[in-house]
């Protein structure tokens, strides 16, 4: 079972580790992990952390590995606000249907 939210790993991630018939066991070479670049032909999948925690209702906070954020709003109908460590303020809407509407602005740079 995978719980949401948190990084997986899989043998061809461990050190050390080759799955068996993985494009990257003939190599050694583990996805996103060690120093040792892909040679031509080989690609790796970057790792990405991402997590969301309620704290109060109505109010999240999201933290990733850059930045953290913290989201407001949102309930069944109505927008949600969101504001970045990195200046980004968003705002969007669920509308119906499989529409959805977000604007983003960015903090000026002095």
């Amino acid at each position: 079972m995978v719980m949401p939210g948190f990084l997986v790993m899989s043998a061809a991630t461990i050190p050390g580790r080759r799955a068996r018939g993985h494009q990257f066991a003939k190599s050694g070479y583990a996805e996103g992990v060690g120093s040792t670049r892909p040679t031509r032909g080989e690609t790796h999948m970057g790792l990405t952390f991402r997590k969301s925690f309620r704290i109060l209702p109505g109010v999240r906070l999201n933290i990733n590995r850059h930045s953290w954020s913290i989201t407001t709003g949102g309930g069944k109908h109505g927008p949600r606000h969101t504001h970045s460590s990195t200046g980004r303020r968003t705002t969007s809407m669920d509308l119906p249907g499989p529409f959805g509407w977000r604007r983003t602005r960015t903090a000026k740079r002095h």
